[in-house]
């Protein structure tokens, strides 16, 4: 299988996806139901703007998460580049010290790093490409 859903109730699955591997549980037609009058309601309020309504989409002045822009392009430079230097500015300066992950969880679930241990007790050599 190419992929498999994540999140989803299985009577959802059976009904709408059933050649789709599921084995996590999770969202059903009543909770798509209420996520849509939520999403219904808030549109007619004046004052209050309209979310994009995606979880895994980099929103400007949103949450910060692991997948902001600047995570994302220091990653990808460590990794084409090879150069040990670009993999300390990963591991020292482009790490979230605080994240919140939603749609996981039943409610939103916020993560404060307090201390950084990256590669305790692992030499510097051993990153080095020969």
């Amino acid at each position: 299988n190419l992929f498999e859903a994540v999140g989803i109730n299985k009577n959802v699955m059976q009904l709408c996806f059933p050649d789709v591997p599921s084995r996590l549980g999770g969202a059903d037609f009543t909770d798509f139901e209420a996520d849509v009058l939520v999403r219904a309601n808030t549109a007619w309020l004046k004052r209050k703007p309209l979310t994009h309504g995606g979880l895994l989409k980099y929103v400007h002045d949103g949450e910060y998460h692991a997948y902001n822009p600047d995570v994302v392009q220091t990653l990808q430079k460590a990794v084409r580049s090879g150069d040990y230097e670009d993999y300390k500015a990963v591991d020292g300066v482009k790490f979230p010290h605080a994240t919140t992950t939603t749609g996981v969880f039943p409610m939103p679930m916020k993560a404060v790093v307090s201390e950084i241990k990256a590669n305790a007790g692992i030499e510097d050599a051993i990153f080095e490409i020969k």
